[in-house]
């Protein structure tokens, strides 16, 4: 399971496509932050909230929460499940993900990085499929420390702040900059960002905030 609950700018005007087979609504966003996180956001033709999709305009200011999802390399996609408008000075940006641990934790200097396997399901041309997208998920201070000690196919609990990130070559993807973990089963066997919304009137995002905390209930 993976969701998340943004604050984005329409960066296109809604239109129809076909995705798998399956008529939908879509346009591209961004969180109005500092350094961009990009999201198609997509809703099913027919549904209520396509309809709603359909009568935005670009750069109008949404609140959004959805599935996330990794289509394709280049895209990171939201199903819509609610939408409303949204006023500037607001800033969400939420993601919770539920996996397993694919890799041992790599290690930098004031955090530690996993990759998390989340299995969905969804129709490709009326038949049912089941995929795995894979998130690259990051633990700070007391969270790093947790990090270094998970095993492969752990099943974890995450929940953090999307961030976009770009690899040795460039390319752009997007990561968890973790604020919760939760350890649900073991198997037997960076660099910290500033506050991406500094003008803004968001609590919560400043790098003190994903640090860990030991008082957590159920961590």
């Amino acid at each position: 399971m993976s969701t998340a609950y943004v604050t984005v700018t329409l960066g296109t005007t809604p239109t129809s496509n076909v995705r798998a087979g399956q008529e939908v609504i879509e346009a591209y966003a961004s969180t109005p932050s500092e350094t961009p996180v990009n999201f198609l956001v997509r809703a099913r033709a027919g549904s209520a909230v396509a309809s709603s999709l359909l009568q935005k305009q670009k750069d109008q200011f949404l609140l959004i929460t959805g599935d996330l999802i990794l289509e394709e390399k280049e895209n990171t996609v939201l199903i819509i499940r609610t939408m409303n408008d949204a006023f500037n000075g607001q800033f969400m940006n939420e993601a919770n993900i539920t996996g397993r641990v694919c890799k041992d934790a790599r290690a930098a200097e004031k955090s530690s990085c996993v990759s998390v396997a989340v299995n969905r399901y969804g129709k490709v041309d009326g038949e049912s499929k089941e995929f795995t997208d894979y998130f690259q998920v990051r633990g700070y201070g007391k969270l790093k420390d947790r990090f270094d000690k998970l095993s492969k196919g752990s099943l974890i609990e995450l929940s953090g702040m999307v961030e976009t990130r770009k690899n040795k070559d460039g390319n752009e993807y997007i990561e968890l900059k973790t604020r919760f973990l939760q350890v649900h089963k073991k198997s037997a066997g960076g660099g910290s960002g500033a506050n991406p919304a500094p003008n803004s009137n968001a609590v919560g995002m400043d790098d003190s905030d994903f640090q860990g905390d030991d008082d957590m209930p159920f961590s």
